[in-house]
């Protein structure tokens, strides 16, 4: 099951003991993300640490964070419908969505988290070309979250956008994935499925899967779909497959590996059949 935006953000925050061994920095300090293309300037005497595909920063006292993680939407419109649920995450929305320009936008929101109120202080910010980045400010304190809140929004305003510079085998992969369609069966004990995955020439992708089960209790049939963005990336002999949803499905990782079929491809093991496809751009 997929963890709602929110939650993702209060688990990380549960983990400030990652910063126990940390020193604060007493002057900025410039911290590059150069696989997702942007850079921030991090406050003074605060602690960062990488973490689940982005940053989290704590101030010197332990009584805020702020949580930076990279997007895929291009607007604020399409984050909120496929990330945001206030009612079924339990959270209660204070005031009204602000503009930050060129896109941007900012929200605060409180939960009740082990008797305690958490608020948390959201930023969305748009990269020129596509997705962006989202920071997400957590304290416990009134007072505390208008500190961190501007502290979040002066750390916004240093963020610097820049194109990814990929390796040759990043671009050798995209190309032998771009305008492919990865099928994948399987049959067997009276259950079946199918999946398929629409990688387009633009970096978009859709994909769909269906199950049928058959027994003595009766059978039954499932459908779902998905849509969003799709990249590659590698580190030494390993090459992943990432799509990255625009409908709430969060990120998918997949290991690739060759087969002994040029028309096949391993994907976490499973086998995909590959063909070239026109039905996007």
């Amino acid at each position: 099951m997929k963890k709602s935006f929110f939650l993702i953000f209060l688990i990380i925050l549960s983990a400030n003991s990652l910063f126990a061994q940390t020193k604060s920095n007493s002057a900025p300090k410039i911290i590059e993300d150069k696989a997702n293309g942007y850079s921030f300037t991090l406050p003074k005497d605060w602690t960062h640490q990488a973490a689940d595909g982005g940053f989290i920063l704590l101030n010197a006292e332990k009584t805020a964070s702020i949580v930076l993680k990279p997007h895929v939407y291009d607007s604020f419109e399409a984050f909120a419908a496929a990330e945001i649920n206030l009612e079924k995450e339990g959270l209660k929305l204070a005031g009204e969505v602000q503009d930050l320009g060129n896109g941007g936008k900012t929200f605060r929101v409180s939960k009740t988290v082990g008797g305690k109120n958490v608020i948390l202080d959201t930023f969305f910010l748009r990269s020129p070309s596509k997705g962006g980045l989202v920071m997400v400010s957590l304290t416990n304190s009134n007072e505390m979250a208008q500190k961190s809140f501007e502290i979040a929004n002066q750390l916004g305003k240093t963020v610097k956008f820049f194109a990814v510079q990929e390796s040759p085998v990043n671009q050798q992969l995209k190309t032998a994935f771009s305008g492919k369609k990865l099928s994948y069966f399987y049959t067997g004990n009276g259950y079946s499925e199918q999946r398929t995955i629409w990688l387009c020439a633009s970096g978009s992708y859709a994909s769909k899967t269906e199950t049928s089960s058959t027994s003595t209790l009766g059978s039954g049939a499932t459908s779902g779909s998905d849509q969003g963005i799709w990249t590659v990336s590698s580190t030494g002999n390993a090459a992943h497959l990432i799509l990255n949803s625009q409908k709430g499905s969060g990120q998918k990782k997949f290991a690739v590996t060759p087969r002994q079929a040029s028309n096949e491809i391993g994907l976490n093991g499973a086998k995909y059949f590959v063909q070239a496809h026109s039905e996007c751009n």
